[in-house]
């Protein structure tokens, strides 16, 4: 062992880092709370296990959850160990699946090594299609967007769809044959959908013990990130991966587990501790990103959750200022006091991409945009059409889709008439029927005679051309072939005759998806248009949002996951909206506490969160209550914003201030008793809307309006209501 070299891969690291870098033989859980640092315990361990420890970089695999993640963790560990790190295979669960399966799948049956990998648009249109061969209306519970969340739910928890239904739903009749259509659909096509890469690796894993135990040999050392993300499909396959006493290591924050809704089972991490032997177990409390304060707040609000390992987490980058709490009237109120705010921040120093606006549903960043865009401050919303959804992306990809497979029917039907060519649905219908009987699309044109008298004769130029572009495509760089298959079809005259500005910014968009794949060229070793469709179909959300831009990022609680800023503002911090309405039980409510914990997380320097009195939601205004997270999170963290920028705050006469500055409701704790005994004797007081107000029996609730003799007033937990203005028992607070 070279001294020098181990000393230069723990150097920097703290103790629990370093007893989880070097440790070698066995399973080994690292418990990484929010910015303790974990991509540098990853990639440091990789490094100590090929430099220090001999472990040939062939025998490591790390598996993550976004191709940016991954390519991050890759290019961490050639710095420390140089290009033969390059023997590592670092990817996401999906295209480490999409590996095993292009040199495999053959055992199944099935399929063939030239599968399309269907996203979701091209899951819904094949979905769409088979509602309508069954009778069914593509809309209201039979919405294919519905069916294929149930379905993908199923596989994930490898149930039957019907299970998730209540039986009075009018899909739990249909759904389980819906279910078995779309499978044979997808077989038909010789397609895979995201579930179904990782399902067929397990079953091919399950049913060919030959398989299973080359791989075993092959992938000795195996490292997986975000392991709280894991649902049951992905933990098996780790099983099958990892013997009980493998050098498996699991890196993962039941915390941070926030994708439940999408199959994610955080007890994956309770279960891996029973079905592994002897797990030696590292937790990391030292935080690297954020200010003491923001922290207390975080690990307050946390303990609230049932979690077999507590911890709680420190930093050394000082005490920090308090989080600061507002309140508006309404959700335009809430924004201006964002964008005042962020003003603010920028006269202090701060840069545009210094500042995150976090919220819980996509809906609420309607009102930040269009007060941003009042004020000219530049956004950029995390989680928008991207440029791989654009129309005339999504055409060129489904073109060379179908050059790869001639039996992917879904991606046939979107360009068989793009651009126009009088090819209509029912002539597509024909030609698809046509192809399954005698193979696939490229059989066609050699074999007119045995088609059937009303198949689409004009449909014969774009197939001929289409098989014919498919004989070129090892011949060219697939740069190239994109070239000729964008101008020999017709699609960039097309552009060119649309209005100016349009066809100028989409033939903009076909020519970055060449450079794209002359980029992606450059970057493969043996570059290939199977690999490329892969690439494309494997590239997440995560990976391309973000341009560097200094601008403010406006985005999701669920989009902000592993990212990190200096001031971050999450809006809405309301009962309904965070924690959000559609969650009931316990599991779902922690599962929202461990979100609002992602979100206070995110912050470095400066957190704020806010509220609001009143908020137009589906059309009509409604009032919710402050969250229940900020009293839980405990107040004395908290300073409540009494007035903003030399101008009264709407917050001003929100909460009572006791001496520390801790504020309280006691509306929500419920203890009324003694605000109650103060109307014996009391004056009624002068009461406007807006006002905080004490019922003797209702406690206390906000005024709405005030109309003649009525006042309108909204009570915790029992909504308005109207009482005398005159008679009724009220004080303001």
């Amino acid at each position: 062992m070279n001294i020098e070299e181990t000393k230069n891969h723990l150097q920097g690291l703290n103790p629990r880092q370093i007893q989880a870098v070097e440790h070698f033989d066995g399973p080994l859980l690292i418990i990484a709370g929010a910015g303790t640092g974990k991509t540098r315990v990853i990639t440091h361990r990789i490094a100590y296990l090929i430099e220090n420890l001999g472990v040939l970089p062939r025998n490591v695999l790390a598996l993550t959850f976004t191709n940016k993640a991954a390519g991050e963790m890759r290019d961490r560990v050639i710095g420390l160990i140089g290009e033969h790190a390059r023997g590592i295979l670092m990817s996401t669960f999906h295209s480490f699946c999409n590996y095993i399966l292009r040199r495999e799948i053959g055992r199944l049956g099935d399929f063939t090594d030239g599968y399309t990998i269907y996203d979701e648009s091209d899951c819904r249109s094949c979905m769409k299609d088979i509602l309508k061969s069954s009778g069914l209306q593509a809309s209201g519970p039979f919405a294919p967007a519905r069916v294929l969340e149930l379905i993908s739910r199923a596989k994930n928890f490898e149930s039957k769809p019907s299970e998730s239904l209540r039986p009075s739903d009018p899909l739990v009749d249909y759904i389980d044959n819906l279910f078995d259509k779309y499978e044979e659909r997808l077989k038909e096509n010789n397609a895979l959908d995201f579930d179904n890469l990782m399902i067929k690796t397990v079953h091919l894993f399950e049913h060919h013990r030959e398989v299973i135990e080359r791989y075993r040999r092959r992938f000795a050392f195996v490292l997986v990130d975000e392991f709280q993300d894991t649902n049951r499909v992905q933990y098996r396959l780790l099983t099958q991966l990892a013997p009980p006493d493998g050098n498996v290591t699991v890196v993962g924050d039941m915390d941070q587990s926030i994708y439940g809704w999408r199959g994610a089972d955080v007890g994956n991490i309770v279960s891996f501790e029973s079905d592994f032997k002897n797990v030696t177990v590292v937790p990391l409390e030292q935080n690297y990103r954020s200010k003491q304060r923001i922290l207390d707040t975080a690990n307050e609000l946390i303990l609230k959750n049932n979690n077999i390992h507590e911890k709680r987490l420190w930093s050394e980058l000082g005490e920090g200022e308090p989080v600061n709490f507002f309140l508006a009237w309404d959700e335009h109120d809430e924004a201006q006091f964002v964008t005042r705010k962020t003003d603010a921040l920028l006269s202090e120093g701060y840069l545009l991409n210094d500042v995150a606006v976090l919220f819980r549903t996509r809906a609420q960043s309607r009102v930040i945009e269009e007060h941003f865009m009042r004020a000219a401050v530049p956004y950029v919303f995390i989680g928008a059409t991207e440029f791989y959804k654009r129309k005339e992306i999504k055409d060129i990809i489904a073109y060379l889709r179908v050059l790869h497979n001639p039996r992917d029917f879904v991606s046939f039907a979107r360009i068989a008439n793009e651009p126009r060519r009088g090819i209509g649905d029912k002539s597509v219908e024909k030609i698809e029927a046509e192809a399954r009987r005698v193979g696939s699309l490229f059989d066609l044109p050699d074999r007119e005679k045995e088609l059937s008298k009303d198949f689409p004769k004009k449909a014969f130029p774009i197939l001929k051309l289409l098989k014919s572009l498919a004989s070129r495509a090892g011949g060219m760089s697939i740069s190239a072939f994109v070239d000729a298959v964008v101008r020999e079809t017709g699609y960039y005259d097309a552009l060119a005759k649309e209005e100016l500005q349009e066809g100028v910014s989409r033939t903009e968009n076909v020519d970055e998806f060449i450079s794209l794949a002359a980029e992606y060229e450059r970057g493969t070793g043996k570059p290939e248009l199977e690999g490329f469709l892969s690439h494309l179909a494997l590239v997440s959300d995560a990976d391309v949002t973000d341009t560097g831009e200094d601008r403010v990022r406006v985005m999701t609680l669920h989009s902000a996951k592993g990212l990190e800023f200096p001031v971050v503002f999450i809006m809405g911090f309301e009962e309904g909206l965070l924690p959000h309405a559609s969650s009931q039980s316990e599991s779902e409510i922690e599962e929202e506490r461990r979100l609002c914990y992602v979100g206070i997380t995110r912050a470095r320097e400066h957190l704020y969160v806010s509220a609001s009195r009143s908020r137009m939601m589906h059309g009509s205004v409604g009032r919710n209550d402050v969250s229940r997270f900020f009293f839980e999170a405990g107040q004395h963290h908290f300073k409540v914003l009494k007035q903003a920028y030399g101008e009264p705050a709407p917050g001003e006469s929100f909460l009572d201030e006791d001496e520390s500055g801790a504020a309280e409701s006691a509306a929500w704790r419920g203890k009324r008793g003694n605000d109650v005994d103060e109307f014996e004797g009391c004056e009624p007081d002068y009461i406007e809307e807006g006002d905080i107000v004490l019922h003797k029996a209702f406690g206390r609730g906000t005024v709405l309006s005030m109309d003649g003799g009525e006042i309108c007033v909204s009570f915790p937990g029992r909504g308005p209501v109207r009482l005398s203005a005159k008679f009724a028992p009220l004080r303001k607070v």
